[in-house]
């Protein structure tokens, strides 16, 4: 790769970056046809995945071209990001109608499924064309066969995916996703505070991606702080989605409220859709409640086990093991 990187760190790059542009790539032929939830699922984790490796790695990628590869993957992400969204609300809600008994707050949680599918129908154009734009800038196979020749290249060379800069470098990497995890845990007894919770939400998983890159350099010992970084990705997004929920089906109902006064001349129709909203509405904030509770229990237990700092205690004496 480019000059001025160590090689070994470069080589992890190249390896890394193949193997989450496979996964990138493999799911994409369902994607397209849009019939099966699974594949926007796969597809979204796989580019979250890969563009945290760009991102880790962007010092042994070419400087023109990497912002380009990275702006066209990061297109595809959100496109993903919008309809996978609206794919796990379209599940909770067909969950929860299946589960309430009470007949008449059915009306109000098809009236919201409604209009969850049409949304998801409209949003199925955008990931095509987010797909189109990134067949046309060749950005897929440009940054494969750059990756590919590198890795050869490396191999060539006598290069080995191990050294002390690359521990040294290892160590830094994690220890910045780390602290960029930590900075949010005044977070963890402040249940009001939904979008700092959401931000620690994110660094979790760039401190989850981040660990799972270098698992095989350090013989499977990050495994503790990975399953607690995936613990806390998982914990704090269930709450994030019940935040947006409570926030978004006050808003639900008012919309519906103008398109039946628009139609009927009055809102009277309404009435038999406010139960059902109001029962879901009530329904996921008892749920936050509850995972609320559950994530700071996994955070304490955390805390108790020293986690983190175990997590650097072992970065440190591999370091020195290698010099």
């Amino acid at each position: 790769m480019a000059e001025g990187p160590d090689k070994s760190y470069c080589l992890i790059g190249a390896q890394s970056i193949l193997k989450r542009l496979a996964a990138f790539l493999r799911p994409i032929g369902g994607v397209r046809k849009g019939r099966d939830v699974k594949f926007v699922h796969r597809m979204r984790v796989a580019s979250r995945r890969l563009r945290n490796a760009l991102a880790m790695f962007e010092t042994c990628l070419p400087r023109k071209k990497r912002r380009a590869w990275l702006r066209r993957i990061r297109d595809v992400t959100r496109a993903l990001g919008a309809v996978r969204d609206i794919d796990v609300q379209v599940q909770s809600v067909g969950d929860f109608l299946a589960k309430t008994p009470e007949r008449s707050a059915h009306a109000g949680l098809e009236r919201l499924m409604l209009r969850l599918r049409q949304q998801r129908a409209n949003l199925q154009a955008g990931v095509l064309k987010a797909l189109g734009r990134l067949d046309e800038s060749a950005a897929v196979g440009q940054l494969e066969q750059f990756c590919r020749q590198a890795r050869s290249d490396s191999k060539k060379a006598g290069v080995r995916a191990d050294s002390t800069q690359v521990r040294q470098e290892t160590q830094r990497v994690i220890a910045a996703r780390l602290a960029g995890l930590l900075e949010f845990q005044r977070c963890v007894s402040r249940p009001e505070r939904a979008e700092e919770l959401h931000r620690m939400r994110i660094a979790a998983r760039h401190l989850r991606y981040t660990l799972e890159i270098f698992s095989k350099l350090y013989g499977g010992k990050l495994h503790d702080a990975i399953k607690a970084a995936r613990q806390i990705q998982a914990g704090l997004g269930g709450i994030h989605d019940c935040d947006v929920w409570i926030a978004f089906l006050p808003v639900f109902l008012e919309q519906e409220q103008a398109r039946t006064r628009e139609y009927f001349g009055h809102a009277g129709a309404m009435r038999k859709l406010v139960e059902g909203i109001n029962l879901f509405r009530r329904h996921k904030k008892r749920r936050r409640r509850k995972l609320y509770e559950k994530f700071v229990a996994h955070w304490n237990g955390m805390a108790r086990r020293d986690v983190w700092g175990r997590l650097l205690e072992t970065l440190r004496p591999q370091q020195e093991a290698v010099q």
